[in-house]
């Protein structure tokens, strides 16, 4: 099996979930038709020419930069882009087809249950189907092109039809063949064997079974559907998605469900790294140790789960539960996390305490622990996985650091960010953490952005531009490694060993750090 060929067309399936969507936008709003008399601009030429949002509008330039449809000449504040007339004249020819990816989006979101019954599709839902497989077949011949933007662009085409259903299918734990409507079946079935995943005999080819046995890597990407489906209105009139809730209070921007999912299977393998750190802590002498841990962010509370089965099983801790039990403490702003969480813990047995609470504030949260549960945040080792990048931003109280530079895009509900605002934000939030974690200390296993170039250059090796795409529209602000780093130090949290980097440390995307 060619693993390096489909690992590479997976990774280009999920930018191509964020790429398109961001292409459709700015072809709807005629942003793309507008650059092609141009050489180059900068932000407030768009700005000022139709009514969108900087913030976002930012995020939309910086994911098209990833693909090299524009070189960041300038970086600093006014960053100019160089416009690559090539790239952008191909992008342009494919125009008519932007619109029927929104609708197949928009089909996906709507088409609740694939093993029900009483689904239907419309004439419309029918015809955005036959659309869709006819365009896939007009496609193919993009794949042996010898222009590397075409080629590319058929896989990111190729991954915003195949990638949210392999998602949808992998989270509901179905196959194909549970799909209940026949016609939609069939539909699929079709487009999976254009794809080269089902052969002409409905078995899985090579790659159809590369992909079924990763279908949690889609997870998180197609989470965002909801979001990205709206990336016109989000741009063009301030429509601040992310923070919206339907009347149950549930999120409307993501299905967090499936991006719950979507991270914890993911995340197994990243908790394995962590292993060392928790298993030395937990092996001094017991008045040396933590009371447990506590998870910021648990998700489904897998990470949790692992380290209370590294400690049982692999320390000295472990050999003493009865007289020195551990407690496992999960908080998590989202109720179905919660939920997920406390289910999967009480199921093994394990004692827990789940609590709501979020990132930006420890004090409420050691306030709250101390108040009902006569224990305080310091006493317990503090780690987070994927979400620091997440907090809820503030406005700095003071612009301190001007020396640290990040080349990521970022906003707050459609307000604009410039990089000295995000970065004083960095360094202000590590500082609300000092007193928490100067005991046990603080393990951070982090997600990171990296230059535009870089992720250009490594296109098929990295997943920085699909999740800077997904997590720049939904409010969220990924900064390079050696960014981070500088951050934290400038907090005065330290590295207590060098950090663990994903996938290696020219492109660091992931970073495992324990501070103290």
């Amino acid at each position: 099996m060619n693993s390096y060929k489909y690992k590479e067309q997976l990774f280009l399936h999920l930018d191509g979930i964020g790429i398109i969507p961001t292409i459709s936008a700015l072809n709807e709003i005629g942003i793309l038709k507008f650059l092609t008399e141009k050489d180059s601009f900068i932000l407030n030429d768009i700005e000022n020419t139709f009514q969108v949002n900087k913030g976002y509008l930012n995020v939309a330039i910086r994911t098209l930069s990833c693909i090299g449809l524009f070189e960041i000449k300038d970086q600093n504040e006014k960053k100019v882009y160089i416009i690559n007339k090539n790239k952008l004249n191909i992008i342009n020819s494919y125009t008519k087809d932007y619109n029927l990816f929104i609708k197949l989006i928009n089909l996906y979101v709507s088409f609740k249950n694939l093993s029900n019954d009483n689904e239907y599709l419309s004439y419309e839902q029918n015809q955005i189907l036959e659309d869709t497989i006819q365009c896939l077949e007009k496609k193919q011949t993009l794949k042996n092109s010898k222009n590397s933007t075409e080629f590319f662009l058929y896989y990111f085409i190729e991954g915003i039809i195949v990638g949210p259903i392999l998602s949808y299918l992998g989270y509901h734990k179905k196959s194909i063949n549970d799909i209940k409507n026949q016609k939609f079946r069939f539909y699929i079935e079709k487009i999976f064997q254009i794809a080269n995943i089902l052969d002409n005999n409905k078995n899985n080819t090579e790659k159809g079974k590369f992909l079924n046995d990763r279908l949690a890597a889609y997870g998180v990407t197609s989470s965002y559907l909801p979001l990205l489906s709206n990336l016109k209105s989000i741009i063009s009139k301030n429509t601040n998605l992310v923070w919206k809730r339907d009347k149950t209070g549930n999120e409307i921007h993501v299905n967090r469900g499936m991006n719950v999912w979507g991270s914890g299977g993911a995340h197994k393998y990243y908790f394995k790294q962590i292993d060392k750190i928790i298993i030395d802590i937990f092996n001094k002498n017991i008045n040396e140790q933590p009371k447990g841990i506590i998870d910021i962010g648990c998700g489904d509370g897998s990470f949790l789960k692992h380290c209370f089965d590294i400690i049982k099983n692999n320390t000295k801790r472990g050999l003493t539960l009865q007289e020195h039990p551990i407690t496992l403490i999960g908080v998590d702003i989202n109720k179905e996390a919660r939920i997920a969480s406390r289910r999967k813990l009480n199921s093994y047995n394990i004692n827990n305490i789940i609590l709501n609470g979020n990132i930006s504030s420890p004090e409420s949260l050691n306030k709250k622990l101390s108040l009902e549960y006569n224990t305080d945040l310091n006493d317990f080792l503090s780690t987070r996985t994927f979400l620091d990048h997440n907090r809820i931003y503030e406005e700095p109280k003071e612009i301190k650091e001007i020396n640290i530079t990040t080349s990521g895009s970022f906003c707050y509900k459609g307000k604009y960010i410039n990089q000295s605002q995000l970065i004083n934000n960095l360094i202000e939030h590590f500082s609300k953490w000092k007193k928490y974690v100067n005991k046990y200390g603080l393990i951070i296993l982090e997600l990171h952005t990296i230059n535009p170039k870089l992720t250009m250059l490594n296109r098929g090796k990295t997943l920085a531009c699909a999740y800077d795409t997904t997590h720049g529209f939904s409010d969220q602000y990924l900064v390079e490694y050696d960014t981070f780093i500088k951050c934290a130090k400038v907090a005065k949290l330290n590295l207590q060993e060098e950090s663990i980097l994903f996938p290696n440390k020219e492109i660091p995307t992931i970073s495992i750090n324990h501070f103290s």
